[in-house]
């Protein structure tokens, strides 16, 4: 079973796109596997997309590559397994993406709201931390499933930021699985002598199983005894606390609970944890899980010199409900869920350890300091890839970070993106070829256009002149006498003067003439084919005015 605490609340940390632009102001809700390896500083990745066969992703990644793994495709995996088979194959995070309502797989169906924490939780028996850092996202199916194959996924992710104080608080919940509450207070003994950490810095509190209301004058014939019991809250209610365990009855674990509580809230707030952490350690040595009995843990105090405590109304007094049996506690308001990160929690949880303290994790460089992370400045000493790039601000400038450059994609954050300017020169010529198109395009096809219509007339008018021709040859040939154009030498026979008296020129050797039949009379053969077309008639013009005068004598 694979353990979740969702987070329905916008919260710092966890997710931020980066890129692309449309994704960049989206803000996810979130769920976090207690199995999930705890990033504290801020880490960039790229969404991939892979593919699951039996419960394993295909392909090799890298560092830098976040996997993605739809709630269709989980299916009955366990989500803890996916994990493993991440780091497995080279990746650092793993982001299952729930179903739009909760419901396609059964992986989604034992989520439940914690009140205290204000966070959905999923129950696991997985309880060791991965490798991998691991988060389940609410409301992103429809989103991610529209940007899967379109622009590459950048994302900036991190565990919650802790709040810094002077003196930060913890905040556990002392469940009846006191092997679950072992982990707690080791975490806190192994550290408690190198920090100053008072009562008032430490609020415990009780959960069990069931809790039941009564009446104070309602019958309990149904009250179990030997798993439950019972604290009279007020003069009206009585509460009845329930736990069920295959070691001891609830009532025995319930009754060591509250004289370990008492024992705690003994101590004036201003004291340190130091003696109630000591006689823990004495406790689990004395009794181990099995015997963490009421009888044991009495005998161990008195074998201390003190008098135990087994008043049970303190079990009322600092109950909170809906919490899970599970490892849980807070620093500063935020919630962990695996044991092995508390020193370093502290850390950065502590505003005079961020002043001072030197960061070791993970092997980060010996002299970049907690506070050279929190600058929002690039600090050479921490400029690493363990120091997560000074927590990612040597990567960036102006919200642009250098991974995002030549991806692929012009992103607006980013002045010098050579993406940009790829989408600038195609902007630039889809420009220019807008206006080839709009401009050059209809000026061309207007002088085409007007080509063809003075083509069309031309061959219009050729055609008619051609017919008019063809008519004229035909009417020659029909109605003019038989003509025998000859040119003209010296040699040629007519009478009269060599001249045309048709066009009044002189007839030139070489030139084409016709000398007319029965008068012998010589014109220009153009000039006879004219007087023709002109009027209608072929005879010889000198005849015709010799005629003419002959009748008016």
């Amino acid at each position: 079973m694979v353990f979740i605490i969702l987070l329905l609340s916008f919260v710092e940390g966890f997710v931020a796109f980066l890129s692309p632009d449309e994704l960049r102001n989206i803000t996810l809700n979130y769920a976090i596997p207690t199995f999930t390896k705890i990033e504290f500083m801020s880490k960039y990745g790229k969404l991939v997309f892979p593919k699951i066969a039996n419960c394993k992703i295909d392909g090799q990644y890298t560092k830098n590559d976040v996997i993605i793994a739809f709630s269709k495709d989980i299916g009955k995996c366990l989500l803890y397994e996916i994990g493993e088979s991440v780091f497995e194959h080279g990746g650092e995070a793993f982001f299952a993406i729930a179903s739009d309502n909760l419901n396609e797989s059964s992986w989604e169906n034992n989520i439940y709201y914690n009140n205290h924490s204000e966070e959905y939780v999923y129950h696991s028996d997985d309880s060791i931390a991965l490798d991998t850092f691991c988060l389940v996202l609410l409301n992103a199916n429809s989103l991610l499933e529209k940007y899967k194959n379109q622009s590459p996924i950048w994302i900036e992710y991190s565990y919650k930021q802790f709040p810094r104080t002077k003196s930060p608080n913890f905040e556990f919940a002392v469940t009846s699985y006191l092997s679950i509450s072992d982990k707690f207070f080791l975490e806190l003994e192994n550290m408690y002598k190198d920090y100053d950490i008072y009562i008032y810095n430490l609020d415990l509190f009780f959960v069990c199983d069931i809790t039941n209301y009564y009446y104070t004058d309602e019958n309990y014939d149904k009250f179990d005894e030997e798993n439950c019991l019972m604290i009279n809250a007020n003069k009206e209610i009585n509460v009845s606390y329930c736990y069920y365990s295959d070691y001891t009855t609830g009532y025995d674990r319930m009754m060591t609970i509250a004289v370990m509580l008492n024992y705690y809230f003994s101590f004036p707030s201003s004291a340190l944890v130091n003696d109630f952490i000591d006689f823990l350690s004495f406790f689990r040595i004395e009794c181990n899980e099995e015997n963490y009995s009421y009888d044991c843990i009495k005998e161990a105090f008195t074998s201390r010199g003190i008098v135990p405590d087994s008043n049970t109304f303190v079990l009322y007094k600092h109950n909170k409900n809906s919490l899970p049996n599970d490892y849980t506690y807070s620093i500063n308001g935020v919630f962990i869920y695996q044991s092995g990160f508390m020193r370093t929690a502290y850390k950065f949880a502590d505003s005079n350890q961020v002043k001072t303290g030197i960061l070791y994790i993970e092997k980060c460089n010996d002299v970049c300091y907690l506070e050279d992370l929190f600058d929002l400045s690039c600090s050479k000493e921490c400029n690493t890839t363990l120091c997560a790039y000074d927590n990612l601000s040597c990567l960036q400038n102006n919200g642009c970070f250098s991974f995002m450059l030549g991806d692929g994609y012009c992103n607006s954050i980013c002045q010098s993106d050579p993406d940009c300017l790829e989408t600038e020169t195609t902007t630039t010529n889809n420009k220019i070829y807008f206006l080839l198109i709009v401009i050059l395009i209809p000026i061309i096809g207007g002088i085409l256009l007007i080509i063809i219509v003075i083509f069309i007339i031309h061959k219009r008018k050729s055609k008619k002149k051609f017919e008019e021709l063809s008519k004229r040859k035909e009417s020659n040939n029909r109605i003019l006498p038989p003509l025998n154009p000859i040119i003209y030498n010296r040699e040629t026979r007519f009478k009269g003067e060599n001249l045309c008296t048709l066009d009044l020129k002189g007839i030139e050797i070489g030139e084409s003439v016709v000398v007319m039949k029965n008068c012998f009379h010589i014109y220009h053969y153009d000039c006879v084919i004219r007087r023709y077309e002109k009027n209608g008639t072929y005879e010889c013009l000198i005849c015709a005015q010799d005629e003419a005068s002959t009748n008016r004598a």
